[in-house]
């Protein structure tokens, strides 16, 4: 709209249309930009109006749904914010739960704030949440902090990540972006679900909630890491679309983002020159490149190399990845957690360390606990996969601390606490 309100500003300054008489500094500069902020201003407090308007819209709505409706004791409502198909841990837990006989499940499946929200999606959501007897999470989830659940309703977070690696919540307090004390989010859950008897503390922190609430069931997604079969399917998978991969050495490249929100998420592709990369290193490496999914911008990838880098950061389950992946290069990703049950070398390639640790810092000391080679530049990252300097004894200690259960069977274990708390 910006752009809109500096053209009409200039129209006005030529008289083509009349300027407010209310725009009657000497200086024409001073006219103008008044005038585009005083009209860029109308639209930002309309927004806010809006936003304002939907907010008490949905919590009515949930009231009025939780007036005249009951709880269904067989229902159970799943809501993402990170996903718009049925993925992730949702799908392992969803493919045991419909074969349960009786049950009511849904799903609300987009990343639509309430101020993104249509009415009839207001209605949906509000009604789901006053009708379930338990709500699913698999991320923070704003609307659900918005509403009081009714006591029989229980909110079980299924937290999208393994392990307690970067802070998050309650524990960023005296962080940039780090939550006020006075925030309702993440306090609501019933239950959380982690990895290990080690992370409970972290969670409890870091969501505001007893230690109690916080359950070591092992994450859902992690079971296919114990199930030969399926390696076996996704190896081949992999290599009938990629068939050049064949016997060479895959290095996976698989960074998280920069920034604090999803909004201005990036990643400095220039830390990371894949055409130097490739110079290198010997031919017979290959590289994947997965970036997170809140990066938009494309990792250009060199026209020479073009047979030795694959781009997958948009159409491919990172954890399929991991049955053909050599060798990971990351930094401050949770991809840790899942390559470690897998033993999988690793290089942390983290040249703004110390910055991160500033701004966002982790749960425990980088530097002692990283599950592999820590590297600062990239010619310390290209010298330690080229002499197979990868610290790989310090992967058994990282998994042992952050997996109870190692067996496959972390989705069964969901499951019966969902299960439990329908009864």
């Amino acid at each position: 709209m910006l752009p809109l309100f500096m053209i009409d500003g200039l129209l006005r300054m030529t008289d083509i249309i009349q300027m407010p008489a209310r725009f009657c500094d000497e200086s024409p500069l001073k006219r103008y930009l008044a005038y585009v902020f005083w009209r860029f201003s109308k639209v930002a407090t309309l927004k806010v109006a809006l936003w304002t308007a939907k907010r008490y819209i949905f919590k009515r709505c949930y009231g009025f749904y939780k007036l005249f409706n009951k709880v269904h004791n067989n229902r159970i409502t799943f809501i993402s914010l990170r996903r718009d198909d049925i993925s992730g841990n949702f799908a392992f837990v969803y493919d045991k739960l419909k074969n349960v006989d009786g049950l009511d499940i849904n799903f609300i499946l987009n990343d639509h704030t309430i101020a993104d929200m249509s009415f009839k999606e207001i209605r949906s959501f509000t009604k789901a949440c006053a009708t379930s007897k338990v709500v699913v999470l698999d991320e923070f989830t704003p609307q659900i902090h918005y509403i009081d659940l009714r006591p029989q309703t229980k909110l079980i977070q299924l937290w999208h990540a393994c392990g307690a690696f970067k802070t998050f919540g309650f524990t960023r307090l005296s962080k940039p972006k780090g939550s006020p004390q006075t925030t309702r989010n993440h306090r609501s859950y019933d239950y959380v679900t982690v990895s290990s008897t080690y992370c409970k503390k972290c969670h409890s922190e870091g969501f505001g909630i007893a230690t109690d609430n916080v359950v070591a069931t092992g994450i859902p997604r992690t079971d296919v890491f114990f199930d030969d079969a399926y390696k076996k399917q996704a190896q081949e998978k992999f290599y009938k679309e990629h068939p050049n991969f064949k016997g060479k050495k895959i290095v996976l490249f698989a960074p998280t983002f920069r920034g604090m929100v999803k909004e201005t998420a990036f990643y400095p592709t220039e830390m990371f020159d894949l055409e130097t990369v490739c110079q290198k290193l010997p031919e017979d490496y290959v590289f994947i490149v997965k970036h997170h999914p809140f990066v938009n911008d494309v990792q250009p990838i060199p026209k020479k190399y073009k047979d030795r880098i694959i781009d997958l950061s948009e159409d491919s389950e990172l954890n399929d990845l991991l049955f053909v992946t050599d060798v990971i290069i990351t930094d401050y990703s949770s991809l840790v957690f899942e390559a470690s049950l897998l033993d999988i070398p690793m290089v942390f390639y983290v040249f703004d360390l110390e910055k991160y640790i500033n701004e966002r810092d982790f749960y425990f000391d980088f530097k002692l606990y990283a599950p592999g080679k820590i590297v600062y530049s990239l010619e310390q990252l290209i010298s330690a996969i080229s002499t197979n300097d990868f610290c790989t004894e310090r992967i058994k200690p990282f998994a042992d601390m952050f997996f109870d259960y190692r067996d496959g069977k972390s989705t069964e274990r969901v499951v019966k606490l969902i299960c439990d708390n329908l009864k």
